[in-house]
């Protein structure tokens, strides 16, 4: 074997690019983390803001069904008295303005249907219930990953303060809402 200074130096030559190349694709490799990191917090950044809206919808959609469901009862209590304020009760029941019972049961023979329309509504709370636990499901998943920019701080702790003051421990209490309660599912 022959050493010669030209060979030394092409073996350091050889040896000097491939440890920059080496260097260049792991700065590369670091670049790519960090776009991916940023382009996952963007999404989630979204996300969030999004969930908020979301979460504005359900808190009306139950707070609508509720008040439904009270003015079931209202026609309910008439119904054994007579039906004598069943207009009264039907213009009566709004929300955000609306004559939302009226339109609940617009259709119905209000004789023999309440039972079918307690259900109804009942179901649909129940919807906005499952609702409102995925969101808190995913709310919490995102939490845990800590990926949220501390620009959406806010919005995260909104939604987190507004899901933590709903009690889930049955379903039967939930769908039996109180007045307070509801005042503040709303807030």
């Amino acid at each position: 074997m022959k050493v010669s200074v030209d060979g030394i130096i092409s073996t350091a030559k050889r040896m000097n690019s491939k440890i920059q190349t080496d260097e260049q694709s792991v700065g590369k490799k670091g670049k790519e983390l960090k776009s991916d990191s940023i382009e996952i917090r963007k999404k989630i950044n979204s996300r969030l803001i999004l969930m908020q809206d979301e979460l504005k919808a359900i808190q009306s959609s139950l707070t609508r069904n509720q008040i439904i469901k009270d003015g079931i009862f209202q026609l309910k209590e008439d119904r054994a008295e007579g039906f004598d304020n069943q207009n009264g009760i039907l213009n009566g029941v709004r929300f955000e303005d609306e004559k939302v019972l009226y339109k609940f049961v617009e259709d119905s023979d209000l004789e023999g249907d309440l039972n079918l329309k307690i259900n109804e509504i009942d179901d649909l709370i129940d919807l906005d219930i499952s609702k409102l636990k995925r969101l808190q499901i995913e709310v919490e998943n995102i939490l845990a990953s800590n990926l949220a920019d501390s620009e959406v701080e806010a919005i995260r702790r909104n939604i987190e303060t507004a899901l933590s003051e709903i009690d889930y421990s049955s379903i039967s209490s939930i769908s039996n809402l109180s007045g307070d309660t509801v005042m503040s599912l709303i807030k």
